[in-house]
């Protein structure tokens, strides 16, 4: 009775189980490549082990081998979850479009997460299963004496984050495998950068075995692990939201969730500025100048994408957009469209800005009244005004041409990246290319080079003062390109603010039409006579 009942829950269970996960799993624990790599895994344990205490003799009693045979040990585990797993999880994926069987897939009732999400865990069931096999004589180790049951456990638990993020990117780069010369370059970067990360993944191992015992009691070293974690996690997760974008419909929303979760992961970065600065090197320029370096790399890596996106709601995604007017603006700069991209990116700038003036602020005030003439004179505000204008300065112009060239083929978000790329190096090393045939003594700043970041955050980190002239330059160039674009980010606020009303105007509706206000009727005149 009791079987039965079981055998009845775990029946219901199976059918609320993501069918993916389902059919992943039985097709990987039956294929020959599983079977092979567990019996190679477990093989190639036990010759580690009946070798290397045959080797050691009879002074095996004396010395301390435990290291040593977990380091061996640990190059035969990553084998499997560096490099068969997440290689795995990129084909069981990318053989859906080998095979044309993706079609069958998207139009069943099944959710792009869901299919993400089964290929994903199918793919740490395997790696459990591995970690089964070899975490016994991993920890059989710490008997041999020369490592603690501390490394032991953090270098698995590093391990098993590492491979995670390893079949997350792998599914990731599955979704651009729509044709046989991309599954070509994609499988082989795939086991190239797999490779590189198992060969160095053992040094790492064995010195995180012989450093990590002092190391575990020192307060820096946890810090530094949880802003990496926080890192790893908010990576995974736009990386997560990105293989499912790609596997929606073109026609639906693909971009609302990769969207909110950058955001989130640039104020989790923000978070950790501030603590940083507040709690470990208040006083010290050079950690807010740095820290807004990175945060002006990122954006403008993000506002790339985000503005070479496509003009224009499709019908479904406008059937989502709220009808409340205040969760319409609240989410107006999430929806998919170059404009609203542009202006996401020109509120995460001033974000950036306004934190790093705002963490300068409060920390000079106490800095400059303890210790007169150590306070930062507000440069790092001037430096992250520079570079945020700069980034909107490239991003807008990759915008405008990205706009310009869709009006004779469509043009992916890809290029977005690409064509800023090339307009950011154009204006970094024509400057440069030119001060080399120039015949003067000492190479000096000039204002034609302002096109050059690099050249120009330079000499705005040599000013005295944050009030310089040069500072302006680049903001009135951002103001420049603000104004060309203002045309497409109005539009693309809008259309969704059409679409939250339930107004079916056409995208092409000119937009000085729109915004002037309607001519009164004419009033017919009297009839003569009348």
């Amino acid at each position: 009775m009791i079987s039965e009942r079981i055998e009845i829950w775990l029946e219901r269970l199976g059918d609320r189980i993501n069918p993916i996960l389902v059919k992943e799993t039985r097709q990987a624990l039956k294929s020959r490549q599983f079977s092979g790599t567990f019996m190679l895994l477990l093989a190639a344990s036990l010759l580690i082990s009946f070798a290397g205490i045959a080797l050691a003799g009879p002074d095996m009693d004396y010395r301390s081998a435990g290291a040593e045979f977990f380091v061996f040990y640990f190059s035969v585990l990553a084998f499997a979850v560096f490099v068969v797993v997440p290689y795995g999880a990129y084909r069981s994926l990318a053989a859906e479009h080998e095979e044309r069987t993706f079609e069958l897939l998207a139009i069943t009732t099944l959710r792009p997460g869901q299919i993400v999400t089964g290929k994903l865990l199918s793919s740490a069931i395997q790696m459990f299963i591995y970690y089964s096999a070899i975490a016994p004589f991993m920890a059989f180790t710490y008997l041999l004496k020369g490592i603690d049951v501390a490394s032991i456990f953090f270098v698995l638990a590093i391990s098993l984050l590492a491979s995670v993020g390893f079949a997350m990117v792998g599914l990731l780069m599955a979704t651009f495998a729509n044709r046989k010369a991309m599954q070509v370059v994609l499988s082989v970067t795939m086991i190239t950068g797999l490779g590189f990360a198992t060969v160095g993944s053992i040094p790492l191992c064995a010195v995180i075995v012989d450093e990590l015992a002092g190391e575990l009691r020192e307060r820096e070293f946890w810090i530094a692990m949880s802003c990496l974690f926080t890192a790893y996690a908010t990576t995974f997760l736009v990386i997560y939201q990105l293989s499912i974008a790609q596997l929606t419909f073109e026609s639906d929303n693909r971009s609302s969730k990769v969207r909110a979760a950058v955001v989130f992961q640039f104020m989790c970065f923000l978070a950790w500025v501030a603590w940083g600065w507040i709690v470990e090197v208040g006083g010290e320029r050079e950690y807010l100048i740095a820290m807004a370096i990175v945060g002006g790399v990122y954006l403008s890596a993000v506002g790339s994408f985000l503005s070479a996106e496509p003009p224009g709601l499709s019908r479904r995604v406008a059937r989502e957009v709220p009808r409340s007017s205040v969760l319409r603006s609240l989410a107006a700069l999430f929806y998919p469209g170059a404009g609203t991209g542009l202006g996401l990116l020109l509120a995460t700038l001033i974000t950036l800005a306004v934190s790093i003036f705002l963490l300068e602020a409060t920390e000079s005030i106490v800095v400059t009244s303890l210790r007169p003439g150590r306070g930062t004179r507000f440069m790092p505000t001037a430096m992250a005004v520079v570079i945020a204008a700069y980034v909107f300065f490239y991003v807008g112009l990759a915008a405008l041409v990205c706009n310009f060239l869709r009006r004779f083929r469509p043009v992916p978000a890809v290029a977005g990246t690409a064509v800023g790329a090339i307009l950011a190096s154009m204006g970094s090393l024509i400057p440069n290319f030119i001060q080399l045939f120039r015949r003067v003594p000492y190479q000096s700043y000039e204002l034609w080079q302002v096109t050059d970041p690099v050249m120009t955050l330079s000499e705005v980190w040599k000013l005295p003062a944050p009030d310089s002239p040069l500072v302006f330059i680049p903001i009135t160039l951002a103001g420049l390109v603000l104004l060309a674009n203002l045309r497409l980010m109005a539009r693309g606020l809008l259309e969704i603010e059409w679409a939250g009303r339930g107004m079916r105007r056409a995208v092409e509706t000119p937009l000085v039409a729109v915004l002037q206000p309607a001519a009164s009727p004419p009033v017919a005149e009297p009839a003569a006579g009348g």
